[in-house]
């Protein structure tokens, strides 16, 4: 059932503009990742974007009149909008499981914990960071991201 709180347009526009948002976090990173160490926090923040966007693409394509709606509004019947945000999804959630995978954790009663920072007895912080060896498998995945939204 359509929400009535947004359009089909509001739907198609937020959710591209999610999309290309996000695009342009994770398409800055591929550069970076080969260059030199990332922060962990940096990963946590994409974690969050690509969990808002996933949400949002799921959201949009719950919506049963959206396929017809980009089809006649983008002028263009041959236009597969599930096809299309489909592999945009499926690329985001690549990344995503890539981050989560990859992160280490450690279990404790049940419960995963990320490893993010270490203390010294004086109380310095250190936040953990990956190296571009650790990163190597991830970049392509976001070279596949930038991919599906062109």
């Amino acid at each position: 059932m359509l929400r009535t709180d947004k359009t089909l347009d509001q739907y198609y526009r937020s959710t591209v503009n999610q999309v290309v948002a996000l695009n342009r976090l994770l398409s800055g990173w591929t550069p970076l990742l080969a260059a030199g160490p990332r922060s962990a926090s940096e990963f946590i923040q994409a974690l969050s974007e690509l969990k808002s966007t996933i949400s949002a693409i799921d959201e949009l394509l719950a919506q049963p009149a959206v396929p017809q709606w980009a089809k006649d509004n983008l002028d263009d019947q041959t236009y597969d909008l599930v096809l299309e945000i489909g592999s945009v999804r499926t690329a985001a959630i690549a990344v995503r499981d890539w981050i989560f995978t990859n992160f280490p954790k450690q279990l404790q009663g049940g419960t995963e914990w990320w490893l993010i920072s270490t203390y010294d007895v004086n109380g310095s912080q250190t936040v953990r960071s990956f190296t571009p060896a650790q990163t190597a498998s991830l970049r392509p995945l976001l070279d596949a991201y930038s991919a599906a939204i062109s």
